[in-house]
């Protein structure tokens, strides 16, 4: 590490803040990126010498929760309630009495931990199936509320958006921004701050993870060409199992690869939230003759994923819907291998087509397919370069480094802190 970044990296003690990071969801009780930004949030914000506690919902449904995910002092509540479940895909609480209740528990929560705790600021993040109605009781405390959107749907419509000067919207990338703004909430020069990969945990650093079998075996060398039988493609998709994300448009793109002789071995992982579009992909490579080059690996831990892409060539991103911005893209450029991403939403604006990453047309397996055949077709050093483009691109430009020291600065930007030996008790 150069002498800069570790000067970087020093705690801040002259300006530590005590933050309140509050979302629905948080790993390992998680579905997809959004747990993930976040608890990356509150490890980078640690390593910048501010203590951060978090205070979500409790899901057990989804993860047993663990003492302490974190090797650092990040504090975890799961005191939320949810007005609705992820159990069996997504369903919400319709009797609006019971809501109530639940918001009426919630804002009591919120109160006694911002009476007990006396933070600085809170950092808000994903409120489905907690609603609008969380951010009523912060408001008013004086305490400066930064809520970072990471989706590109809005959260609450414009009519809704907090006037309030506490209030402060950044966004995961400036597709979200267009969104909002599209939408008609207020928000054209409101900061984007990318989400980011934890560029200390992939790449080189997982080369001693361990991963359940059969992932956890060599690959071995050879000189044969890429693509071959002795030397097949391998390639990954690693995201949730359904179908906006677009799964199986990697499982037909495997297909159109056979019939042009290209040998490939591909490795799928994540979490079921739709178990029957899992099963058809199962299906249909199966019927193709495909299954003894595929795996599915199930859901795998953030060490087991670093160590996964190591023995990936390729790690595909090809969502249809779009992506507020693409962690897990991101996660495979920092280690070192070439992203192929259909760009839809934010994803497009991590590589620069041809240069750190390529691009096909999102929802087209055959426009994938093409682009693999078109990958392995170029010189070694080609492939290699695009791939160590993406990692410097990933490192320098989209790092939890990067977006902890951005968040930071948002929440010091003012001085509409909270000073703690002015204020007074928080009431309901």
């Amino acid at each position: 590490m150069k002498l800069e970044d570790r000067q970087a990296w020093l705690p801040r003690l002259q300006s530590s803040m005590k933050l309140l990071l509050l979302t629905n969801l948080y790993p390992p009780q998680e579905l997809g990126g959004y747990g993930r930004s976040m608890q990356d949030f509150a490890w980078g914000l640690s390593k910048r010498g501010h203590c951060v506690s978090v205070l979500t919902s409790d899901a057990p449904y989804l993860e047993e929760d663990t003492p302490q995910l974190d090797n650092d002092s990040t504090k975890i509540k799961r005191l939320l309630k949810l007005k609705g479940s992820y159990e069996k895909g997504f369903s919400m609480i319709t009797n609006q009495s019971v809501c109530r209740g639940i918001d009426s528990e919630n804002n009591k929560v919120i109160f006694n931990i911002l009476n007990e705790e006396r933070f600085d600021g809170i950092l808000l993040g994903n409120i489905d199936l907690l609603g609008y109605e969380i951010i009523t009781p912060m408001l008013n405390t004086g305490i400066k509320v930064c809520h970072h959107i990471g989706f590109v749907a809005p959260p609450f419509s414009a009519s809704l958006y907090p006037t309030h000067s506490n209030y402060h919207m950044m966004t995961a990338s400036y597709a979200v921004r267009k969104s909002l703004v599209d939408h008609g909430l207020p928000v054209a020069d409101a900061k984007v701050i990318y989400p980011g990969a934890r560029c200390d945990l992939f790449g080189e650093n997982a080369s001693s993870r361990s991963l359940p079998e059969p992932l956890g075996h060599s690959l071995g060398c050879s000189v044969n060409p890429l693509g071959s039988k002795a030397n097949p493609l391998r390639l990954c998709f690693a995201g949730i199992f359904m179908e906006t994300k677009g799964a199986h448009t990697v499982a037909e793109s495997l297909i159109h690869l056979k019939k042009k002789r290209i040998h490939t071995y591909a490795s799928f992982a994540g979490c079921s939230f739709q178990a029957d579009y899992k099963e058809a992909i199962h299906i249909m490579l199966k019927k193709e003759g495909l299954e003894s080059q595929t795996l599915f690996a199930g859901q795998l831990t953030r060490s087991q994923l670093a160590r996964f892409f190591n023995l990936q060539h390729v790690a595909i991103f090809p969502s249809i819907y779009p992506e507020a911005f693409g962690i897990v893209g991101a996660e495979a450029m920092a280690s070192g291998i070439v992203l192929v991403s259909s760009g839809a939403g934010g994803a497009y604006e991590l590589i620069e087509n041809g240069v750190s990453g390529l691009l096909f047309k999102p929802g087209s397996s055959e426009s994938l397919s093409n682009t693999l055949e078109y990958l392995i077709r170029l010189p070694a050093d080609r492939i290699k370069a695009i791939a160590q483009a993406g990692k410097h691109r990933v490192h320098t430009s989209f790092s939890v480094q990067n977006a902890a020291k951005q968040i930071e600065e948002v929440f010091q930007a003012t001085s509409v802190l909270n000073n703690k030996s002015n204020r007074g008790v928080i009431t309901l």
